[in-house]
Parts: structure tokens; sequence; C-alpha cells
């Protein structure tokens, strides 16, 4: 266990500096350049409170399974490898525009909200899913006994893999996007206070979600949202074009709320439950 000081006059040229034990950081604040750049948190380190920043843009590497407790990145959150697990206490704060990049190929990583309570993803930065393959995937979610709350400013995305945000009492306040060149795109199961976007090509897909008022959802220029699971609701607004929205489990049309389209397709793949009601197609914009 260390802090900052404890490494005196330290005067670093390339190399690296790998962090297996705690540092203590609560209160203070780490330069990565004041350190020669870039440091990695190996399986078993963890770093308590404090904020790690670098003017140069140095990273903080990760590889294994380590814990963030209490801390603010203003620097990236970088993966050496996949099949890790970032476990998060005491909440995570993502500024300067800060990015935790999550990579699944061999094995799916996870950033886990540990601890009990509501723990709170909150910033300006993102969080985005790369990697390849079919049969792993990264995920955002809560641990045993936590919920998980994204706050407005956060940015979750695909960046070329699939990716999942996940827990039935996580909210989401902030932006959470599936981008194009990821095939099975972003997959959220919660609640959406925020935005869901499904751009250019990418695919969004909510499992048994509630889409309260205020929240919003989009899919433009061939987008593909998929509303999925045996029961979900919007009560906010969806808004589609030219994009694909596939309707899966069983609904009525006021499960669909306020539902604005321009061009694009509806397809029922589940049940669309309609005794005794009417069906006009020009109110949900055209052809199913």
């Amino acid at each position: 266990s260390f802090v900052p000081a404890d490494l005196g006059d330290f005067q670093r040229t390339g190399g690296i500096v790998q962090i297996y034990g705690t540092l203590e950081l609560t209160g203070q604040t780490l330069d990565l350049d004041d350190y020669g750049g870039d440091w990695t948190l190996r399986s078993g380190g963890r770093i308590n409170g404090g904020r790690i920043e670098s003017a140069s843009d140095a990273v903080l590497w990760y590889t294994g399974s380590m814990t963030l407790d209490g801390v603010e990145l203003w620097t990236d959150l970088n993966y050496v490898g996949d099949g890790v697990t970032v476990s998060v206490l005491n909440g995570l704060t993502l500024g300067n525009g800060a990015t935790v990049a999550l990579y699944s190929h061999n094995a799916p990583s996870t950033l886990r909200f540990d601890g009990s309570g509501q723990q709170v993803l909150g910033g300006d930065g993102r969080v985005t899913f790369s990697g390849y393959g079919e049969a792993n995937s990264a995920t955002v979610a809560p641990g045993s006994g936590a919920t998980l709350l994204i706050e407005r400013g956060i940015t979750i995305e695909t960046a070329g893999h699939t990716g999942r945000v996940l827990g039935a009492s996580t909210i989401n306040r902030g932006t959470l996007r599936g981008n194009p060149s990821s095939r099975y795109g972003l997959f959220f199961y919660g609640i959406n206070e925020g935005a869901i976007e499904a751009v250019d090509g990418g695919i969004f897909t909510m499992s048994n979600n509630v889409n309260p008022a205020g929240g919003t959802i989009t899919a433009t220029n061939g987008g593909r949202l998929v509303l999925q699971g045996e029961s979900w609701l919007n009560e906010g607004l969806i808004t589609t074009t030219d994009s694909t929205v596939d309707l899966h489990g069983s609904f009525v049309p006021a499960d669909l709320g306020d539902f604005q389209r321009t061009g694009g397709i509806v397809q029922i793949y589940g049940t669309l439950e309609l005794t005794g009601q009417t069906l006009d197609l020009d109110d949900y914009g055209g052809d199913w």
C-alpha cells in the first residue's frame, strides 16, 4: 500500500509502471505526466479515491481483475486484453471526456459496480465496447446488492463489438448508442430516462424495458431498434427515420405510445393483441 509521495524523486524515461498493490489516493491527484507517462493497473491492484489525470494523454491501462474505489478518471482507462473485470466501489466519475474502453473476444469483460445501494457512473466521459467474435460481449452492470445510475453527460456506445448494459433497476439518464460495425449492437435491460440511439445502421435492443415519460428512443439512417421480451412499454417518445423497428413479445398498440415514424419498416416478430381494437397503419407511419 503506498501514496504517490512514497515514490519520492522518481525520474522515468520509457518503460512501464505496474500497480500490483493498493494506491492510496484519497484527496490527492496523480498526474501521470509527473511519473513518465502511462501506468498499468494489474490483476489484484486497487486504487482508493482521488483523481488520475494527464495533460499529455497518458493512459491508465488495466488487465485481469482490479478495483477502483471512489476514483475520478480524468484520462482514459484502456485495456491490455479481454476477460477482465473492473470492480467499481463508491461510484466512478469520468471527467475531461475520459473514456473507459472494454474489449471482448475470447472472454467477456465487465465494468461492474459493486457494493450496496445505488452506485453512480457520472461525469462527461464515455464507455466503449470493442473486440470481435460472436460468443462474448462486454458488459456494464451492477453487482449483487447494488443498483446503477448512469448520469446525464455519460455516453455508452458500441465501437465495433456487441455491448450490454444490464440491471432491472439500472437507470440511464445519459446516452446509450448502437453504432454501425457492430453485428449485434447494444443491448439494454433497465429503465431509460435519457436517450437511446440506433444510428447509421447500428442496432439497439431493449429487453423488457420501460421507456418512461421524458425518455427518448431514436433510430436514424438505417438504424435498427429491437423491442423484445414478454413485456415492454413506451411512455416517452420513439422517433424513427428510414430505419427498422422489430417488435417482439406480446403487445398492444398502446404499448408503442408516442411513436413517430418516417420511412423505414416495422416488423412483428411477436404477438400483436388487437382483440376489440383497430390498428390504423397511417398512425404508425405506413406499411408494417
